[in-house]
């Protein structure tokens, strides 16, 4: 098949969307079948991306002796895994090693297939299992520090959840440095991939720009681990129009150019409908805090004073009824979590002495606000076998005591969830599993694909990420 042919029988299916995401780049299309200058630089591995998956793909084929190319768009490593919160859901590390907890990676698989519903691939769960344990003891080996914390919550009875000192930025500062000292790695940022080249169904090197400038290098392994596709508005506005308005911080490098590159060469792609959102960005000053006092005990209600939500969906159905509220509100007390000290500091929190007082400052009846947070206290309290939340929370931390704090929020797109299709080797599939060529990987948010479909734990975010990079980058060496 020519790839003119092919890429009409592209534009005829599901990639029909992706080719009107980069309108004047029909360029920067894939290439089946191109020449490649005799005088191109040779690389074992070229990784795309220069977040925690791109580059544990990176160290990982390093140490098996590759010479690699790690290419980011933006002037550092980092991505979007620099400025997340830095859980990382993992068991039988060193970590928790040294505080005696036990687990193993087979119950582990079980939880991911059992949150799955049914949606999630069972050899990547059993992969994602394993190599999330590799990913943190690399971690620590690096110098990066875990705290104390202990998220049993979102764990559920065996502690699954680790959480880096200094959150993403920290444990993405260290593995950053781990990349740029590895003599194996060669680092290019400011570049963007354009275009995997194909030859008899096999990779046979990358097309990449800088500042306009095209240039060819010779590969027979490709990791695509670019991230989502949340800073490129043509693809949210196609596959997340609920969100279209919303605002974003992953990284502004999320363009989506892995999603693209892979579906036009035949990959599978699944929920790409589907957002992660969090409810808690402040409106006034645009200051995005983390969800935790709600999962702690805080409440949302709206412009009439009312809750309508069960806050602990935090990255999906609370977000939709959100949207469909005059106006939110978050309810905290000081005792719930730590950031609520940072909400008061940076002067967006208002303290209420009375229900009174959290009425006027929100425009409502103080009657039905009264109401709501009685009966969630009433809640708190009681037997969880027992409890009958009218919204179906079943997550509660301590009662709302006075004094309150309010703050007016609004959902904010964390990451899209979507993303193209890989097995548990991280080689890039057909809708039905088929690699779609020799040498082709993917690592990370922009390979998500089916996992995220029935929402998203504190931590999975980091261990898919650390897990498929690790993965990606060994299968990527053995080529």
């Amino acid at each position: 098949m020519t790839q003119s042919s092919r890429r009409a029988l592209l534009s005829g299916l599901a990639a029909a969307p992706l080719t009107l995401l980069a309108p004047g780049d029909a360029s920067a299309a894939p290439s089946q079948s191109q020449a490649i200058p005799a005088d191109a630089q040779k690389f074992d591995v070229v990784v795309a991306g220069g977040g925690a998956a791109g580059c544990m793909a990176a160290r990982t084929a390093a140490k098996a002796g590759r010479r690699v190319l790690i290419v980011q768009a933006l002037p550092m490593l980092g991505g979007t895994s620099a400025i997340s919160s830095g859980w990382v859901r993992a068991c039988a590390t060193k970590w928790h090693e040294a505080r005696g907890i036990h687990d193993s990676a087979d119950a582990y698989r079980d939880d991911i297939i059992a949150y799955g519903r049914g949606s999630r691939n069972e050899k990547k769960a059993a992969m994602i299992a394993r190599e999330a344990t590799v990913f943190v003891n690399d971690l620590i080996g690096l110098g990066v520090e875990f705290t104390d914390e202990e998220d049993r919550t979102n764990g559920g009875e065996t502690l699954r959840v680790v959480k880096t000192k200094g959150a993403g930025g920290a444990l993405m500062k260290r593995l950053a440095e781990a990349v740029k000292a590895d003599p194996n790695i060669t680092v290019q940022t400011g570049v963007r991939l354009e275009d995997v080249i194909l030859t008899n169904g096999a990779v046979a090197g990358v097309r990449l720009e800088r500042k306009g400038v095209r240039t060819v290098v010779r590969t027979p392994a490709v990791v695509l681990a670019t991230g989502g596709f949340g800073r490129n508005q043509a693809m949210i506005d196609v596959f997340t129009p609920p969100w279209s308005q919303t605002g974003r911080i992953m990284d502004v490098g999320c363009r989506g150019d892995g999603l693209r590159i892979a579906t036009e060469l035949g990959a599978g792609a699944l929920n790409l409908n589907i957002a992660m959102v969090c409810p808690t960005l402040e409106v006034t000053k645009g200051i995005f805090f983390s969800s935790a006092p709600l999962l702690m005990g805080g409440i949302i209600v709206n412009e009439k004073g009312r809750r309508f939500t069960n806050e602990y969906v935090i990255y999906t159905q609370t977000n939709i009824d959100m949207l469909k509220q005059k106006a939110c509100w978050e309810i905290v007390t000081r005792e719930l979590h730590p950031v609520v000290e940072g909400m008061i500091e940076k002067g967006v929190a208002t303290e209420c002495a009375t229900v009174e007082d959290l009425a006027r400052l929100i425009g409502c009846d103080p009657a039905g606000l009264r109401a709501d947070i009685e009966a969630h206290n009433t809640q708190t309290r009681m037997d969880p076998k027992d409890r009958r939340d009218p919204f179906g929370r079943t997550v509660y931390g301590k009662e709302l005591r006075p004094p309150f704090y309010a703050l007016r929020i609004k959902p904010v797109m964390l990451e899209t969830v979507g993303g193209f299709m890989i097995d548990e080797k991280c080689r890039v599939t057909t809708l039905l599993g088929r690699p779609v060529a020799a040498g082709l990987f993917g690592a990370g948010a922009a390979a998500f694909g089916e996992h995220f479909g029935v929402g998203y734990r504190s931590g999975e975010a980091y261990a898919y990420a650390g897990a498929t990079g690790i993965t990606a980058g060994r299968e990527a060496a053995a080529v």
